[in-house]
């Protein structure tokens, strides 16, 4: 079978996002106040804050819509 990476809690919590997020699409909108209009962002991107020795970094996990637990496991690994 495909060798898939071991999944943490970290996964699971951005899927659930991702269902929040699908659910009250304005949780990832921006509001222009000199317009006065709400922007909706087609992609779902999810910063994760991880601790290196130079600092805090945040790695972004681009379009997590599009991916399953397994691939959004996967990309953290990349990421981190």
């Amino acid at each position: 079978g495909v060798e898939r990476p071991k999944l943490t809690l970290l996964p699971f919590l951005m899927r659930a996002m991702v269902k929040a997020i699908a659910d009250q699409p304005n949780l990832n909108s921006l509001f222009d106040d000199e317009a006065g209009i709400i922007h909706q962002h087609g992609g779902i991107n999810i910063g994760i804050a991880a601790q290196t020795p130079t600092g805090l970094v945040v790695p972004v996990v681009k379009h997590a819509e599009a991916r399953d637990i397994w691939e959004c496991g996967a990309e953290i690994i990349r990421l981190a």
